[in-house]
């Protein structure tokens, strides 16, 4: 009897039947590595479009530094210019509120005008008044 291994068919102490199992049992552990490498292809090309998104996507430091001085340079331009918008604004408020005094003052002013004049009015209609009754009187004299 020569032993050549378990796992040889062509032994004379293997009957069909084992030969069968053993291989069977082969076929299975090779699917289980097909499947395993199979696992292992997919979890790569995983893994390798994960490095690809990253690669495409990522900032390197320098391009984040000088993003980041754009951003620094960019608030200090905006709140300067707020400032300025800030204080147009109060000097808005005031010229607002120095044109109110005056068309205060200006209505104040054209209210006693309207009541001066009103009573220039009532005074000149008592005078042409007078002035009717008087001639009245003269003709009633002449006639």
């Amino acid at each position: 009897m020569s032993g050549t291994g378990a796992g040889n068919c062509s032994s004379r102490l293997l009957t069909l039947e084992k030969c069968a199992n053993i291989y069977i049992v082969k076929i299975t552990i090779n699917n289980m590595e097909d499947e395993r490498l199979q696992k292992i292809e997919q979890k790569l090309a995983d893994l390798t479009e994960i490095v690809l998104f990253i690669k495409d996507n990522m900032v390197m430091k320098s391009e984040f530094n000088e993003f980041k001085q754009e951003m620094h340079e960019f608030k200090f331009e905006t709140e300067k210019e707020l400032h300025e918008l800030s204080w147009a604004v109060k000097n808005l408020s005031s010229e607002v509120a120095d044109i109110k005094r005056e068309l205060e003052n200006i209505s104040i002013r054209s209210k006693e005008d309207a009541d001066a004049e009103a009573m220039e009015i009532v005074s000149l209609r008592r005078r042409v008044e007078f002035l009717e009754d008087q001639l009245r009187q003269i003709k009633l004299k002449i006639y």
